[in-house]
């Protein structure tokens, strides 16, 4: 996102844009990340109501970095309830089963986890992965999960289930679920892996998760989802229940 203020502190200057705006128009839910914004200021969208994660002002360029923001229609109040989380670095929402006519709740994690190099996550010590992985395994025994945004992780095409998969040694377990075999995942960020990427891949084993950058239309090559002067990576994210 970048900030939904202008270098001049500007607020609202994209929530003012005509296409930005017709483009979340045609979304019933929106996820924004590194929104740069404090809870003072006014972010609303007509027809939407907002859910905000700010970080607090930094002292030495006193201005907001990192931030959430979700925007949900206003008819849709009665079907999302947000639950608790650890820190302000993501948010649970629930996706009630009885509103939306779905076979069972959905459990959607949307994040922003500062660079694992970043003075500000090395000073605040604080393992927001670990925490989401908790939540996971918590909410997945409740209904589906799906984790998204920006995650800061490289996991380059790491396969994210198990190769191969099958029940031979398990005695066929009822505690054991083979993995589908599902298609391949491209990237356009293929050969770089870091160390958080490979925790993101454990997890996603872990709880069988799958990312869908590079797999399905509208991403079946998995672009690049950040640009820097350094380069271009993948690291914001789709993931999704196997199902």
């Amino acid at each position: 996102m970048a900030g939904l203020k202008t270098k001049d502190n500007i607020v609202n200057s994209k929530l003012q844009d005509e296409n930005f705006l017709k483009d979340a128009l045609h979304h019933d839910i929106i996820c924004l990340s590194e929104t740069h914004c404090s809870y003072e200021d006014d972010m609303q969208i007509e027809g939407f109501s907002c859910f905000k994660l700010c970080r607090a002002v930094t002292k030495k360029l006193n201005r907001h970095f990192g931030g959430i923001a979700i925007y949900y229609r206003k008819e849709l109040k009665q079907g999302l309830k947000f639950l608790e989380h650890k820190n302000d670095d993501y948010v649970w929402v629930k996706l009630c089963k009885y509103f939306f006519n779905l076979d069972e709740d959905y459990y959607l994690c949307y994040a922003y986890i500062p660079p694992e190099y970043s003075s500000y996550y090395k000073v605040r010590q604080q393992d927001t992965l670990e925490f989401i992985e908790s939540d996971i395994v918590k909410y997945s025994k409740k209904g589906y999960v799906l984790l998204s945004g920006d995650l800061n992780a490289r996991t380059g095409v790491i396969p994210d289930s198990i190769v191969h998969d099958n029940e031979i040694g398990c005695a066929k377990s009822p505690f054991y679920t083979v993995d589908n075999d599902i298609n391949v995942r491209y990237s356009q960020d293929k050969n770089n892996v870091c160390s958080r990427g490979k925790r993101l891949i454990d997890i996603c084993i872990a709880s069988k998760l799958r990312i869908a950058n590079g797999r399905l239309a509208g991403d079946a090559l998995g672009r690049f989802t950040c640009h820097r002067n350094g380069g271009s990576s993948v690291v914001d994210y789709v993931i999704v229940n196997e199902h």
